[in-house]
């Protein structure tokens, strides 16, 4: 089973902080790393919208060294706050009426050995009418680096797709449409 798929499997299955913490243990050492790209896991059950956010520190403050000057720190300040807003972040369809019940970020450990430090960010939406919930708008996008694309999976209780999504294409599909 790809990296993907397995992501897209353990999101799906719990949306926990325990399970979350899990899914972080088993790919921890094992996720690829690109500057330009950013990952989404995305997965809807029942009324929860659960989002997982993964960026390289390039793609949000420019660089992925320990914060050096007064410039780094408020790169990172104002990154930090960005991710600690996830209904400004990210915007489940309206009509939806979700709220957000979970927000965790977690810094980059500048002191990584491999030198790829990286912003994650785990989010939990309820939405009222699940059914609404059709697409997300992302954001963030507007305050990553101009180049940087987002690699957004979605599992949802009609399946899976997997989708590209740049500034210019700001809008994720949750579901099929319905015929």
């Amino acid at each position: 089973m790809s990296r993907g798929k397995r992501t897209l499997f353990v999101t799906l299955l719990c949306a926990t902080a325990t399970c979350a913490a899990a899914e972080d243990e088993m790919f921890e050492d094992h996720h690829a790393h690109e500057h330009g790209v950013a990952t989404l896991n995305v997965a809807v059950d029942a009324s929860r919208l659960a989002l997982q956010f993964r960026s390289p520190a390039m793609n949000l403050v420019g660089f992925e060294h320990r914060p050096r000057t007064a410039q780094d720190q408020a790169a990172v300040s104002q990154a930090l706050e960005w991710l600690r807003d996830p209904a400004g972040q990210f915007q489940p369809s309206a009509e939806a009426s979700c709220r957000v019940v979970k927000s965790e970020v977690t810094p980059p450990d500048w002191e990584d050995p491999s030198g790829h430090s990286e912003f994650a960010a785990d989010y939990e939406f309820d939405c009222q009418k699940q059914a609404a919930l059709q697409h997300l708008y992302v954001r963030l996008l507007e305050h990553l680096e101009a180049e940087t694309k987002i690699e957004a999976q979605v599992a949802a209780p009609d399946g899976q797709h997997s989708t590209e999504l740049t500034r210019a294409n700001t809008r994720l599909v949750l579901r099929k449409p319905v015929r």
